[in-house]
């Protein structure tokens, strides 16, 4: 088996000079032969943060003491629906997510896919000093049938989208990975950072 590191380290090399999907694929390619796909989502959420944490005047919204049961952390997962809607607060951050219209419950392979997919979107914007605006009106990962699709507010920067896909992921491994429309919110902030879907089409 190849090192973590030694692997980590080729990927990283590779993302810099590949485009984005042919980094997942190399990335994807290499994890099933060497470490699950979960394990390399939660390498590059560290990653995310860390970089978010390394930029500076990035301004959050204080924190607000909650205690509506639908905007504390998930903890444990659960074998029930969420309500519709659901709000959920990213942790560690002034991030609010707002979940609905659930229908159907997607492979779980797939929705990772899609997750890591746009997650190496924003970690190689931020590994080159972008975290300005995301500057496009549409923005999709997708794998086989399952696709994750984002419409920024023209105030979403890549942090924000980055701390999204954490809050993303965390929602759906815990809710069995159902489809979804979500709704990006900021503490103190008015309005709407973003929609978007996470379907199977």
């Amino acid at each position: 088996m190849v090192p973590l590191h030694t692997f980590l380290d080729d990927a990283s090399i590779f993302l810099k000079r590949a485009s984005v999907s042919d980094a997942v694929e190399r990335i994807i390619f290499h994890s099933s032969m060497t470490y699950k796909v979960t394990v390399l989502l939660v390498f590059f959420q560290l990653c995310l943060v860390g970089l978010a944490a390394s930029i500076p005047d990035v301004t959050l919204a204080p924190y607000i003491n909650l205690t509506s049961s639908s905007l504390l952390p998930l903890s444990l997962p659960l074998n029930v629906r969420p309500s519709d809607p659901f709000v959920y607060r990213v942790p560690q951050s002034s991030q609010l997510i707002t979940f609905s219209h659930y229908t159907r419950t997607l492979k779980r392979e797939d929705v990772l896919a899609c997750l890591l997919e746009a997650a190496l979107e924003v970690i190689k914007e931020l590994s080159l000093g972008h975290d300005g605006v995301v500057d496009t009106q549409e923005l999709q990962a997708n794998s086989n049938r399952v696709h994750l699709i984002l419409y920024p507010d023209p105030r979403l920067t890549w942090s924000i989208w980055g701390t999204t896909i954490n809050g993303i992921s965390s929602w759906v491994d815990s809710y069995d990975f159902l489809d979804c429309e979500f709704d990006i919110g900021m503490f103190g902030f008015p309005g709407k950072f973003g929609s978007g879907f996470l379907v199977f089409v």
